[in-house]
């Protein structure tokens, strides 16, 4: 789903097996205007997360997820919710077994994540010209929430953490003069990847 003054479906509930773009599609898909209708749709895709969830919940042992917010630019476009009404979302979504994770570029992505609800540790700030690196932490972040929360963990304690100081270091590209802001965050209870 894309968002700038308006909302796309480009994907909706489809097996991460059959979705396949190319580098150019995602260029055009992604292409920033201006315009970001944040909070609204946030709030709107949150809600249809849940509504899956209490609809299919019946059909598993257990459900988690994961909910990615990624934006270069701070809400301008939302009328129908406030950043009050997406924290109590998010806290819903996420008692439901879905982490939410908020990547941002070109603002501080901790203190913003925040201001909507998200937790620090699943926020990332990523550079706005080099984001391989920040896809793969989400990657790294996601992977590690899915193993946390197997049933059968091989008698291993796996706690989720979120995102790494090493992780956020290298979202932000190697030549951002952030880079020292970021390490010094504190969060540097977590500064080992796994």
């Amino acid at each position: 789903i894309t968002f700038s003054s308006f909302v796309k479906k480009h994907q909706d509930w489809t097996n991460f097996k059959d979705i396949n773009y190319s580098t150019e599609q995602l260029k055009k898909i992604l292409r920033p205007n201006g315009s970001t209708r944040l909070i609204d749709t946030a709030y709107e895709e949150l809600l249809d997360i849940q509504v899956m969830i209490k609809n299919n919940k019946h059909k598993y042992k257990k459900i988690i997820g994961v909910f990615a917010l990624q934006t270069d630019g701070h809400d301008n476009q939302s009328k129908k919710y406030t950043s009050t009404d997406l924290k109590e979302k998010i806290k819903e979504v996420e008692d439901m077994g879905i982490v939410c994770i908020f990547l941002a570029s070109n603002q501080d992505a901790i203190n913003t994540g925040t201001n909507y609800g998200f937790q620090k540790k699943n926020s990332l700030e990523l550079s706005a010209t080099e984001s391989c690196n920040a896809y793969r932490s989400l990657s790294q972040v996601t992977t590690r929430y899915g193993n946390a929360n197997e049933d059968d963990n091989n008698g291993f304690e796996n706690p989720y953490a979120g995102f790494t100081e090493l992780e956020r270091l290298s979202s932000l590209g190697p030549n951002d003069s952030n880079s020292l802001g970021v390490y010094n965050s504190g969060l540097s209870n977590n500064t080992t990847p796994p």
